[in-house]
């Protein structure tokens, strides 16, 4: 019998011990006002949780005010002003350009514009497509992106596509861009420089270059396309949990092509004449599109982005708004 008793009082005092033992796993803490604390839970007897955060130190949290406790994935979020909040979830992307970022599987989202709706769905992990529109449904793009991961986190790399045609507004008209990105830093926090190479055919005529007595006998023939290397920067910067800097860029020089026609009189001023000449013209522009993105949850953000182009010496404002949602 006293053995017997020794070895209870053992077991006991183990099972205290054991029971007493904090969870060393990092857990995610979420509370009803929408509050999340990461840490390690020391102890819970029912009505209170001694949690050590990475932030705060120690602190008490009521149970009653507890919505959920789950494991911590450190990757999906990001530690901003002392507060724990969730990764950007539309981190991959700034005014319009994209960036290197790797994508997982089902990360789905659209973003609606003033001029039309995105649908952007990733089919794999660091693979997706999108479809890209007006209101009327013309013109009509198809955009697709893979990106590279390497074993530094913070460096990835993506190759993409964007291709489309005038819809049934012109069916003939079509553009292509091309392009490759490198990013640096993670989704709250990063720098992507892409290059690329664009072709927009307007699916527009031209005078055929030559000599002519009348304008009405001047043949035409197509436009050729316009295209040209196009650069771009864009950055993000995360604020605050609700707020984010974001910056966008293109820039490069674009061959127009075309034809000149002018018209000359003889010095007699009995008959006069039509010269077509051939012009080579390299135009360059400029896209500056800064833009704060607010946050609205996990899932939701709006973003106001003023915008505006540069080409030939004149300058176009395009303000913006955005809305994004993951689906």
């Amino acid at each position: 019998m006293k053995h017997l008793f020794s070895t209870l009082l053992l077991l006991f005092a183990f099972t205290s011990i054991s029971y007493a033992q904090p969870d060393t796993n990092l857990k995610l803490v979420k509370l009803t006002n929408g509050k999340e604390y990461s840490g390690t839970i020391l102890s819970d007897d029912g009505r209170e949780i001694l949690m050590e955060t990475t932030t705060l130190g120690k602190i008490y949290i009521k149970k009653s005010d507890v919505r959920t406790i789950s494991d911590f994935k450190k990757e999906e979020y990001v530690i901003l002003n002392d507060e724990v909040v969730r990764s950007n979830a539309f981190g991959t992307r700034y005014a319009f350009t994209t960036n290197a970022l790797p994508i997982k599987k089902k990360e789905n989202y659209y973003m609606i514009n003033l001029w039309g709706p995105e649908f952007h769905l990733a089919v794999a992990d660091n693979f997706n497509v999108g479809v890209m529109t007006t209101w009327i449904g013309s013109p009509l793009a198809l955009a697709v992106k893979y990106s590279f991961q390497t074993k530094n986190p913070k460096l990835n790399f993506s190759i993409g596509e964007l291709a489309g045609s005038g819809g049934y507004i012109d069916a003939k008209s079509a553009f292509s861009l091309s392009f490759a990105n490198v990013t640096f830093g993670d989704r709250d926090k990063n720098l992507t420089l892409g290059l690329g190479y664009g072709i927009f055919d307007f699916n527009q005529r031209e005078n055929l270059p030559g000599t002519y007595l009348y304008y009405r006998d001047i043949p035409s023939r197509a436009k050729p396309a316009t295209k040209g290397v196009i650069g771009s920067i864009g950055a993000n910067v995360r604020i605050n949990s609700r707020v984010s800097f974001v910056f966008d860029s293109m820039f490069g020089m674009l061959s127009t092509g075309g034809t000149n026609t002018n018209s000359y009189w003889n010095p007699s001023g009995q008959f006069g004449y039509y010269v077509v000449t051939t012009k080579s013209a390299k135009t360059p522009f400029l896209a500056v599109m800064p833009a704060l993105r607010i946050h609205k949850g996990d899932k939701k953000a709006v973003q106001f982005c003023l915008a505006g182009i540069n080409t030939n010496g004149l300058t176009i404002p395009i303000p913006m708004v955005s809305w994004y949602h993951i689906l």
